[in-house]
């Protein structure tokens, strides 16, 4: 499914397709693995003052416990850089 949402994204660079990839110089710099990235509609954006870059690449994730209907929250990241830690 990853490598067909993957070719789908690609095929169709529109910034508003469900599968459009966050590309850019930015993600050079910042990303770990160059062929891990998240999705456009579905990325954690960082609090920053206006103008600054408010890349990292991450996920929310959401999981209902099966038993108790809890919904707990998690955020899926690459390990940062050395020079993006701040």
């Amino acid at each position: 499914m990853e490598r067909n949402r993957i070719a789908q994204g690609t095929m169709d660079p529109s910034p508003d397709h469900p599968w459009a990839i966050i590309q850019g110089p930015q993600t050079k710099l910042l990303d770990r693995y160059q062929n891990v990235h998240p999705w456009k509609h579905n990325r954690v954006r960082l609090r920053v003052p206006e103008g600054q870059n408010d890349y990292i690449n991450a996920s929310p994730i959401s999981l209902k416990g099966t038993k108790t209907g809890k919904e707990s929250k998690y955020i899926a990241m690459q390990g940062p850089k050395e020079g993006s830690i701040s």
